[in-house]
């Protein structure tokens, strides 16, 4: 199959095309592997747009979406990988002058290192009113801070009687919902929201001047850091890790921090954070009596 018009081909479309012109040159095995990542994360996003449309912002959306699905960089680069090899593709017959900017992720393979108790306040401090949200929201109850669940959490999921927050939970093969306790101490600022939105529980929690968050909230979200004076690297997701981290830096049990985050396996959660169980377990062996005082 060759591309039609630039003016009518759309990127599934240039994705068929590239596909076909290196039959026999790429392994069966590989193209499986590649039309899986498409079809994931790729096709169901810009799949229907026109090639000479898409722009660095789309392929921006894409990597949001995936880390919002907790992919690790390692495995979003393979499909920007793909990406790439397309664009070039579409550039070598023609169909656009010149490729969107795709760029490569840092390694993600370190330790999380999330905000601090004392960056979140900054944050919080100079952030938009529907960022500030996201932020009180993400960090006291680990919901994924993204379209996948905080975006479309409506008032109508919050019940402030039983001071609980009903969660659909993000599409990963576990439970479809949950239900996440919320802190006394945020309960207050989130009903004086719930009345800036005139009690209104059909809209979403966060938005924009009334309208939902459609994809991310990433300008805003530089904004805030600038303001506060954050200059490591932070993501809006990493808000999720600060929830985890201190939860069992406290002491809470792994399957209470695992089914509030909606992990349906507590070794994911373990497998993650695992540097902070081993200054727990470190803190557990340093708080028994010492079996040496007074020894002779």
């Amino acid at each position: 199959m060759q591309p039609a018009t630039a003016q009518d081909q759309t990127f599934a479309g240039v994705v068929r095309a590239y596909y076909q012109s290196r039959k026999g040159e790429i392994k069966e095995s590989t193209i499986k592997s590649d039309f899986y990542r498409l079809n994931k994360a790729i096709l169901p996003l810009i799949g229907e747009k026109a090639i000479r449309q898409i722009t660095k912002n789309d392929v921006e959306m894409i990597i949001d979406d995936c880390r919002e699905r907790e992919n690790k960089n390692v495995s979003i680069n393979r499909g920007l990988d793909i990406l790439r090899s397309v664009f070039a593709y579409a550039v070598s017959v023609d169909l656009i002058e010149s490729a969107p900017v795709v760029r490569r992720l840092k390694d993600d393979r370190d330790i999380i290192k999330p905000p601090t108790p004392a960056e979140a306040k900054k944050l919080f401090s100079v952030a938009l009113p529907h960022v500030k949200r996201a932020i009180i929201i993400s960090c006291a109850t680990g919901i994924r801070p993204g379209r996948s669940e905080l975006f479309k959490t409506t008032w109508a999921d919050i019940d402030f009687d039983r001071a609980e927050m009903f969660v659909e939970s993000a599409k990963k093969g576990g439970l479809a919902q949950r239900v996440v306790p919320l802190r006394a101490d945020i309960l207050p600022l989130m009903k004086q929201w719930f009345k800036e939105d005139n009690e209104d529980i059909s809209r979403t929690v966060i938005h924009w001047h009334g309208k939902p968050i459609k994809h991310h909230i990433r300008s805003a979200w530089t904004r805030a850091l600038k303001l506060a004076g954050i200059t490591r690297r932070l993501r809006p997701y990493d808000l999720r890790h600060h929830f985890a981290t201190y939860a069992l830096s406290a002491g809470s049990d792994i399957k209470s921090v695992a089914d509030a985050m909606g992990h349906t396996d507590p070794s994911t959660t373990m497998k993650v954070y695992q540097h902070v169980l081993q200054r727990a377990k470190r803190a557990a062996v340093e708080s028994l009596p010492s079996l040496t005082d007074g020894e002779d």
